[in-house]
């Protein structure tokens, strides 16, 4: 397990540009993308980030056709993001805001 979180490391740099102490990567859960032949089972982590730990602009490898944005949500409109049915997003970012909403927001409220 130790091997893929170190990967997961760098793919957070990769992706977001923050470099991020294997020690504080947090399992929220895994699940299946979907139900029968086509899902795969999925890990979701939760790890805090400073400015401090900031070493790039991130945004993916655009060589393979990456290229990733990072949004800054204030507290008050992760809800509304996750339920609010006009607004694109995926069931896994649903699900992560309203996991944070139920287990971290009482340590920023």
């Amino acid at each position: 397990m130790l091997i893929y979180l170190y990967y997961y490391v760098r793919l957070v740099i990769s992706v977001i540009g923050y470099h991020v102490p294997v020690e504080s990567l947090e399992i929220i859960t895994s699940f299946f993308s979907s139900v029968g032949h086509g899902g795969s089972q999925q890990t979701m982590y939760y790890c805090e980030v400073t400015d401090a730990m900031l070493q790039s602009k991130g945004g993916g490898n655009q060589a393979e056709g990456e290229f990733i944005d990072v949004l800054h949500v204030p507290l008050e409109e992760a809800e509304t993001i996750a339920l609010d049915a006009s607004i694109p997003r995926s069931t896994g970012l649903c699900f992560a805001m309203m996991w944070f909403i139920h287990y971290k927001n009482h340590l920023y409220s």
